[in-house]
């Protein structure tokens, strides 16, 4: 992986190496099928067999610090597009070369345009001596994040403090900061003495509005209905209609008190709003529909399941097409890669070596070079870049670039946003990829580096404590960095994501496991307990306390279903919540369906 790449160094004097040229021909017309053949990612071999073969030795015996067998090799180079990256190794070896100012400043002079010139550039700056030349900067641009555009948090899930933003006096802002941690903490009654006594006749009314609607969150979470409505009714006048997330919170806490007429009103508010997200908007008239067949309006009801169908990327809009019996868009299919997209890429220095790269299966640091040539290509190539992240098996990048490219111009390009990359843990699937992938989805973005201020790590994000439970001795000693190795962390995912399964108090329900993954089964159990649900899915997703869990199990599901769909597979959970009923998970993968049925029953 990309730590064993960087392990490395080399022992030809710098400067000869240094001085090498640089091999930069092109692939020449029509010789496109033929660089293809052989290449397992349907991307061309750009470098010749004996450089690649070459390449790998080097690689391998500069992780070993065999530095004069090394230089042997590089001498037989005949393409050298990647000294650069030789180079790199050489200089930011970690114990056994320390490298001088010139080299560090002669690189920087070459090689600006790395992904890894701001390290360079960074240790040259230290070791400049006074009076010395200063060492040329990196070159400027990359694309940097992980998963979709934005927040991907619905705004009637994400409790923000909208209030704050709209306050300038501090002391008003630190006064509607605590009403917020007291809604959410579970004192919202607390949080309401607070505005009625410190606030009222003190900020504009919007602000004002905004906060109640927290306070009628906070009471509604509490199993507080009454409380809820009144506040939430009241933010909802207050802000001019304009505060949906009260008018959610409205419509929740009228449906649990049984006033149908009055949570339809505010649930087709929420759905109304054009600036509100397709997802908030999808939620607000499916539930809308649901009222609307409490009291057996079913023209009523089909239109406004009709209205959330037309946000098919969405939880609800999901189950809006599947009660109404529409298939959902599903065009899989590629962008297109043609013989003068690789021309474009072979033309930019970094193209080439993320081709060379790939070649190699370095694919991480193939990625790094995608990331700092995407923010200088031409905008109708992004597209290309996709296609070549998509092939490469950079899952975490090709969904990042289908989100850029969905915001952008609106196509969806869904083999990009839900990428299926060729990973499988050493002993093989015990869960459906489907599953697996919904939840790396969310969780890291396929980003194998990812983590959390709480210490998870990896593409599961796994915590120390759960990988240890999951883990023999011999496979994890504790050691987070550990979970940062792709292989150890699905091993160790997959098998807590089948330990979950089988217990016997989840009772393989979806989305009780989901919600058990994010947020432990303890804290599941003691909201089963405690919420208010009516024995009603939805209902309960809507009612847990903690609003992360409320966005992931509705997010991790939603990629379920869309995974299920991208794999030709039925999706037996969608048509359970559709019906009203509550989603089993089924195996349908051949390879973990023996694993799962077994946990299952040594669970019960």
């Amino acid at each position: 992986m990309l730590a064993a790449v960087f392990a490395v160094g080399l022992s030809m004097p710098a400067k000869a190496l240094d001085g090498l040229p640089i091999e930069t021909a092109l692939l020449s017309p029509g010789t496109l099928e033929k660089a293809l053949e052989g290449q397992a990612s349907g991307l061309p071999a750009v470098l010749r067999p004996s450089d690649a073969q070459l390449y790998k030795r080097i690689f391998s015996l500069q992780t070993l610090g065999r530095w004069e067998a090394a230089d042997r090799e590089i001498a037989k180079l005949g393409d050298r597009s990647l000294m650069g990256h030789v180079l790199y190794q050489r200089y930011m070896h970690p114990t056994a070369y320390r490298s001088s100012y010139e080299e560090l400043r002669s690189w920087l002079e070459k090689y600006a345009d790395h992904p890894e010139a701001s390290r360079v550039h960074s240790l040259a700056l230290k070791r400049k001596p006074a009076g010395a030349k200063a060492p040329p900067g990196p070159v400027q641009g990359y694309l940097y994040g992980n998963g979709t555009e934005g927040s991907g948090m619905p705004e009637r899930i994400s409790i923000r403090n909208r209030a704050g933003k709209l306050v300038r006096d501090a002391g008003a802002d630190q006064v509607l900061r605590q009403i917020t941690a007291l809604s959410r903490d579970g004192s919202p009654s607390a949080a309401l003495k607070l505005l009625e006594g410190r606030l009222k006749g003190q900020i504009d009314t919007l602000p004002l509005a905004l906060a109640r609607g927290e306070i009628a969150a906070g009471y509604y979470l509490a199993n507080r209905d009454d409380l809820a409505l009144e506040q939430a009714a009241l933010a909802v006048r207050q802000s001019g209609d304009s505060d949906k997330m009260a008018a959610w919170v409205a419509g929740l806490a009228a449906w649990r008190l049984g006033k149908f007429d009055t949570a339809g009103r505010y649930f087709e508010l929420v759905a109304l709003d054009d600036d509100v997200s397709g997802w908030t908007a999808a939620a607000g008239a499916y539930w809308a529909s649901r009222v609307h067949l409490k009291l057996r309006r079913p023209a009523e009801a089909t239109r406004w399941l009709a209205r959330a169908a037309t946000f098919p990327a969405s939880f609800y809009g999901l189950l809006a097409r599947r009660a109404l019996g529409v298939e959902t868009p599903a065009n899989w299919s590629e962008p297109a890669l043609g013989e003068a997209d690789f021309r474009y890429l072979m033309e930019q220095p970094g193209g080439k070596r993320s081709l060379a790269l790939i070649q190699l299966e370095m694919v991480e640091l193939a990625e790094m070079e995608l990331r700092k040539l995407y923010p200088r290509i031409e905008p109708e190539r992004a597209t290309a870049v996709l296609a070549v992240a998509n092939r490469a098996n950079m899952a975490g990048l090709a969904l990042r670039l289908a989100s850029r490219l969905q915001v952008a111009t609106g196509e969806r390009y869904k083999v990009g946003l839900f990428p299926m990359p060729q990973w499988e843990p050493p002993g093989g699937f015990i869960v459906d990829k489907a599953l697996l992938f919904s939840i790396i989805r969310q969780e890291s973005a396929f980003d194998v580096r990812a983590q959390s201020g709480s210490g998870a790590r990896g593409l599961m994000q796994l915590m120390p404590s759960t990988a240890r439970l999951m883990a023999t001795d011999e496979e994890y000693a504790g050691d987070r960095s550990e979970l940062f190795d792709p292989d150890l962390n699905l091993t160790l995912g997959q098998r807590y994501l089948q330990h979950l399964i089988g217990l016997e108090q989840l009772e393989g329900n979806l989305f009780w496991v989901v919600a058990s993954y994010n947020a432990g089964p303890g804290n599941l159990g003691r909201w089963l307990k405690q919420v208010d649900y009516r024995d009603d899915p939805l209902l309960f997703i809507e009612s847990i306390p903690s609003r992360e869990t409320r966005n992931f199990v509705e997010r991790v599901v939603a990629n379920f279903w869309t995974y299920r769909m991208r794999m030709g597979q039925p999706s037996p959970s969608l048509d359970q919540v559709a019906a009203g009923q509550w989603p089993k998970y089924e195996s349908l993968d051949e390879q973990a369906r023996a694993a799962v049925a077994q946990t299952i029953s040594v669970g019960r």
